[in-house]
């Protein structure tokens, strides 16, 4: 089954980021962008079930709490 994709553009968050424990003293302010695969949607069938939906709270959740929960040393290693 192919995906359909969605994506978010410039999500701001904010993670200590940095080559040195000066870098990572604080955090910094990052744009994040997404782009994620999901089913493709079938307004018929799928009418009114949210199970089927993207919860973007939830996901914006998710996000703040991947670049808050542990200091990262490259950029690279943020993108996971």
């Amino acid at each position: 089954q192919s995906l359909d994709f969605v994506e978010l553009k410039e999500i701001l968050v904010h993670a200590k980021i940095g080559c040195s424990e000066a870098e990572r003293a604080f955090p910094q302010r990052l744009n994040v962008s997404l782009r994620i695969g999901i089913p493709p949607w079938d307004l018929e069938t799928q009418r009114g079930k949210l199970e089927q939906t993207v919860c973007w709270e939830s996901l914006l959740a998710s996000v703040n709490k991947l670049a808050t929960g542990e200091e990262w040393i490259l950029l690279e290693d943020f993108d996971t």
